[in-house]
């Protein structure tokens, strides 16, 4: 990951994820949908910047949306938004699948039913993630789904985190780029997921041969019927 100039990545990232932020608080009401779509907009912008250290890396942006096809369109998703980082010569490819929520004053309350979606395969499970903004201050926060899951008692059917000692959005980048959270494709990760977002996505045949050769086939396990992973899938490729 050196060879990544992660101060320029976040400068640009986190600046444009305010800004939208402010936006979305001017708004009434603030529905977590309409932060959802004003996050992938930014997220998804086409930019033209060298993001490198000691070599000129350039970001290619894919951004894909989700089929609908359940019956009613009474589909269940284990998240609102996939992110994937891929560094192709550096055989590096992570994917972070983000649940977002409101919170008021870092209180969020959380469905025990929402998490399970997102926990019922382990290879989901260990790359998956709350992230809230706050309603009243605008900070957002992020917390592993495997923590959250574990807080919230049996039988009861949703609880009221207190989120403020979760990770700041700048914090959890770099940790989740370093490896220090979520899994990623090593050999000691459960089961790449690319694939299955893939074989999810709208006009697959246009979708480009996956960088990772030896991404586990899909087929060794199946998703629920009218199960989607995401929502929308947001790609970046880093080249040098």
């Amino acid at each position: 990951m050196n060879n990544l100039d992660l101060d320029k990545i976040l400068a640009v990232i986190l600046k444009e994820i305010q800004n939208e932020t402010r936006g979305w608080l001017t708004g009434r009401p603030c529905s977590e949908e309409a932060f959802l779509n004003r996050l992938t907009e930014v997220l998804a912008k086409r930019r033209k910047c060298d993001v490198g250290t000691t070599e000129v890396y350039k970001v290619e942006v894919e951004q894909h949306i989700l089929h609908r096809k359940g019956k009613n369109q009474t589909d269940k998703y284990g998240s609102d938004l996939a992110v994937t980082i891929s560094i192709p010569d550096l055989k590096f490819s992570k994917t972070a699948l983000l649940q977002l929520k409101k919170s008021e004053n870092y209180k969020a309350q959380l469905l025990r039913d929402q998490i399970q979606q997102a926990s019922q395969f382990e290879p989901i499970k260990q790359r998956s993630f709350v992230m809230i903004v706050d309603e009243l201050r605008g900070g957002i926060k992020v917390n592993s789904i495997t923590s959250i899951e574990k807080d919230i008692p049996i039988g009861q059917t949703s609880k009221t985190f207190e989120c403020k000692e979760w990770d700041a959005l700048s914090k959890w980048i770099i940790k989740w780029m370093s490896c220090e959270v979520g899994a990623g494709n090593t050999s000691s990760d459960p089961m790449p997921i690319e694939r299955l977002l893939k074989k999810q996505i709208i006009n697959d045949e246009k979708i480009g041969q996956l960088e990772l050769d030896d991404i586990h086939d899909s087929n060794e396990f199946e998703l629920p019927e009218n199960f989607f992973m995401t929502k929308s899938w947001i790609k970046y490729t880093f080249r040098n």
